[in-house]
């Protein structure tokens, strides 16, 4: 009588974990599909959203951030990486006294790069 318990059980738990594994990727799919999901700009973040953006955003900078410079900073390097900003990033980051219209709106935030910042760390 004790073995056809402990398979009961056995056929229980299995069950459970065959369960868990088909129904939660369902219902994920299910919510996803069905348009749950904040993406419009004006929708607040989901639950946790910045642990999916900010974390991997920090680790990525952490490691690939060079620690030499490959340029020096001289007149035509820098007129030249203004020249970049202007044309690729200010539209986001905006420029000095004039902030970008929806840069803040994002998620993550495009911060302004003019302003000293730690990246939402604390110093």
């Amino acid at each position: 009588m004790k073995g056809t318990e402990a398979e009961t059980k056995m056929g229980r738990v299995l069950l459970g974990i065959v369960l868990g594994i088909v129904l939660v990727p369902l219902a994920a799919l299910a919510w996803l599909h069905f348009g749950k999901v904040p993406v419009a700009v004006t929708d607040p973040p989901f639950y946790r959203e910045h642990l999916l953006t900010e974390v991997p955003l920090h680790a990525r900078v952490d490691r690939e951030l060079v620690k030499t410079p490959p340029m020096q900073a001289d007149e035509n390097n820098l007129v030249a990486g203004a020249a970049i900003y202007r044309d690729r990033c200010a539209v986001c980051h905006g420029f000095h006294g004039k902030p970008s219209v929806f840069g803040p709106h994002m998620f993550p935030d495009a911060p302004p790069l003019w302003k000293s910042t730690t990246m939402g760390r604390k110093p």
